[in-house]
């Protein structure tokens, strides 16, 4: 995962359809944190959960969530914040 990706479109629709359906974005499993290794020669031991900030249909940003993965899932994670994460989403969204 990281740049590899750019090769593969197929997947970053899979992504973004996960994405938009689920209503919130997980950091890849398979992402270790750098761009150039795969998560076998790195893992920054991070897990994250993003939604976006919108304006309209257009994206103008997100808003995020970083933890240590180990302490805690996505799940788990999500489950607890991203309600409100969602909400600070559309306040910072009515400043734009």
């Amino acid at each position: 995962m990281g740049l590899e990706l750019l090769e593969r479109p197929q997947r970053i629709a899979e992504i973004l359809e996960e994405t938009r359906t689920r209503g919130y974005a997980i950091r890849d499993k398979d992402w270790g944190g750098d761009y150039s290794k795969n998560k076998k020669e790195f893992d920054d031991g991070l897990g994250a959960i993003a939604v976006p900030i919108l304006s309209g249909r257009k994206v103008l940003g997100c808003v995020n969530l970083v933890w240590i993965s180990k302490l805690f899932n996505s799940d788990q994670i999500a489950k607890l914040h991203v309600s409100r994460l969602q909400v600070a989403a559309r306040k910072i969204s009515t400043l734009a």
